[in-house]
């Protein structure tokens, strides 16, 4: 099995020491630490060639459109951003259901996920355009 290339983006040791230690017990894991503060984020990200990039939510370093920018120059990684204040994780994807009835508005509302051929079509997109922004996960 393929290693899966987690990246932390955060300046606070606590919190990757936190992620590190979850993931270490996981087999196949491979973890990096990118500090938000380095002029060459961008590029060292593009080095891990990420399957996932956890992010603080409340990190205002990152600036606000961050989860569209990431998602744009690393659109097979998923975005994964932690809200430790509301203790809940949003998971997001380069993807968008497009609903064309209203029982797909009502699973939307629901946050479940139609299949396509059911009312709702995938399109391939480079936005967080899912309602709430993502799937939600969490209390």
């Amino acid at each position: 099995m393929q290693n899966r290339r987690v990246v932390l983006l955060s300046n606070h040791s606590l919190l990757s020491a936190t992620i590190q230690s979850l993931l270490q017990n996981e087999a196949n894991f491979q973890f990096y630490t990118v500090a938000t503060d380095q002029p060459k984020m961008s590029s060292k990200i593009k080095q891990r060639n990420p399957h996932a990039i956890i992010i603080d939510s409340g990190d205002t370093s990152l600036g606000k459109d961050v989860i569209t920018h990431l998602l744009d120059q690393h659109p097979k990684a998923k975005v994964i951003a932690l809200n430790l204040d509301r203790r809940n994780i949003n998971v997001y994807g380069v993807h968008r259901v497009v609903n064309s009835d209203l029982n797909g508005l009502m699973d939307a509302i629901r946050g479940r996920r139609q299949l396509p051929g059911k009312g709702a079509h995938k399109k391939k997109t480079k936005s967080a355009d899912a309602g709430n922004g993502g799937e939600a996960m969490g209390t």
